[in-house]
């Protein structure tokens, strides 16, 4: 069996690191590396117990560590009790026993044991067969880099960090090479002539400048729009910090949401950041974390009277808010939450 560092290490590097409670790409509202809050067995207010903090106000990748060894043995438990997968990830080597521990972690024993041609493909040790079906599943639609990984070690028995689909084949290496020495090359001349240019420019006399009585001016006038070109693109006055975290979370949004309500995503956080400025990310985590709470405070519903619940309406209504209010009470939310924290 492996190591538990080296599996940690897998699985952390699979997961990603949440330093807060946020959805994952499922939709879950996971902290951590991968620990469900909503089907782990661990709770919220569980998991403030077992770490002695308050999860809200973050968490350190030790806590995360912890939270991670707890839920793998968890697994581990889960697949030995198991009257299937037990019998048969006993007798797994080391790197295809990873890759069920792995599928047992990211989706739940109840959803593995629905495979049931994989696993019968690796009961037989026909594992060809079983990577590719795992490698048609939705699961590896649905995880990208994290399922190559695990559908190559299922049909080889070898683990590699690497993600299969970007292995580079010798000619591509080769090529790679003969591009980087030419460019190299490139680079090296460009040196020598640019050596050389400043070199006469050193030895040539100095000549007297001309009187421009309009330079100063133009260099003022001009000053603005130059200092403009190069300041870095911000919506209202939210951080590239805070526009990133609202993009991650709209588009994990999305994913979990499917095709059929998807949100404008860059629409989406100009408008919130135009109504909210740099409280903005704040409200949207509030929003994701607990919808239905900040709907009944705020009181938001819709056309029909019906209180909103879900996340992306919530969102949506937020950044388009009908009354002053509104746009009032989400500012006096946060300023709540922040005075809670503060006290």
């Amino acid at each position: 069996m492996i190591k538990d560092e080296e599996l940690m290490r897998r699985v952390s590097h699979s997961e990603g690191f949440y330093r807060v409670p946020a959805p994952c790409p499922a939709g879950h509202i996971s902290i951590g590396y991968g620990h469900n809050l909503e089907q782990s067995g661990m709770g919220k207010s569980a998991t403030n117990k077992f770490l002695g903090k308050d999860i809200d106000k973050g968490i350190t990748e030790g806590d995360a560590k912890k939270l991670l060894k707890y839920d793998l043995d968890e697994v581990r438990k889960s697949i030995k009790e198991d009257k299937r997968l037990g019998p048969l990830f006993a007798k797994l080597d080391d790197e295809r026993q990873y890759v069920l521990l792995d599928l047992c972690y990211n989706m739940g024993v109840p959803k593995v044991k629905k495979f049931n041609k994989m696993l019968t493909a690796m009961e037989n040790g026909d594992y060809e067969k079983a990577s590719e079906e795992l490698r048609r599943s939705r699961y590896a639609k649905q995880t990208g880099p994290r399922a190559r990984r695990n559908v190559e070690a299922l049909r080889t028995g070898e683990w590699s960090d690497e993600d299969p689909k970007k292995k580079k084949t010798k000619k591509q290496i080769k090529t790679d090479k003969a591009k980087a020495d030419t460019y190299g090359a490139k680079k090296e001349a460009e040196t020598r002539q640019a050596t050389q240019v400043r070199s006469e420019v050193g030895r040539a006399p100095a000549r007297t400048a001309a009187p421009r009585a309009a330079a100063p001016a133009q260099r003022q006038a001009a000053a603005p729009a130059q200092k403009q070109t190069a300041a870095p693109a911000r919506t209202g006055n939210a951080t590239d910090k805070d526009v990133a975290r609202m993009r991650s979370m709209l588009n994990n949004l999305n994913r979990a949401n499917g095709k059929n309500s998807k949100i404008d995503v860059d629409k989406t956080i100009e408008a919130l950041t135009a109504q909210y400025g740099s409280e903005a990310s704040k409200i949207m985590t509030k929003v994701m974390m607990s919808p239905t709470a900040v709907a009944k405070n705020m009181d938001l519903r819709d056309k029909n009277g019906k209180l909103l619940t879900s996340s992306r309406q919530i969102i949506q209504r937020l950044s388009q808010p009908e009354t002053t209010q509104e746009r009032d009470n989400a500012l006096a939310m946060v300023a709540a939450r922040r005075r809670g924290r503060e006290a």
